[in-house]
């Protein structure tokens, strides 16, 4: 699958979840009106609260990690966690760090566990690595 039609197929399903209100199986609340959802079958995002939805993450389609999150946690005004790229099967993805900033509403994707570490110490939170909860699907 090419980056173009990739790029695509990711725009549709994001629309698609945000012009439903972000119709999902579940929604689980984390902070400051972020929530985990799940729109389908391994398809769980991190959004934005729903006011901020269309501006909120231009470079991702208005959602802030996904759709493919498969841990997460919160710290502080933090969500933090792991997602996997969309553009391999789901089995052989490999595993990237996430941190979303829930007050400046940025998030940093696609992580090594190094460059996490680093973001992760930059905002105090150091020492052993907070516990990542599995993504409910």
């Amino acid at each position: 699958m090419n980056k173009l039609t990739q790029m695509w197929i990711t725009c549709a399903l994001l629309i698609v979840a945000l012009m439903s209100g972000c119709n999902s199986d579940y929604e689980l609340p984390l902070v400051n009106g972020y929530v985990l959802a799940r729109v389908q079958s391994h398809d769980v995002a991190v959004y934005p609260p729903s006011k901020l939805a269309p501006t909120a993450y231009p470079d991702n389609n208005g959602v802030a990690v996904g759709p493919r999150v498969t841990e997460y946690a919160v710290v502080k005004q933090f969500v933090i966690g792991r997602h996997k790229r969309i553009d391999m099967a789901y089995d052989r993805a490999e595993a990237m760090y996430f941190v979303v900033d829930t007050l400046e509403h940025e998030a940093s994707r696609g992580l090594t566990e190094a460059e996490y570490k680093v973001i992760l110490n930059e905002h105090g939170i150091s020492g052993e690595l907070p516990k990542l909860k599995k993504a409910p699907t």
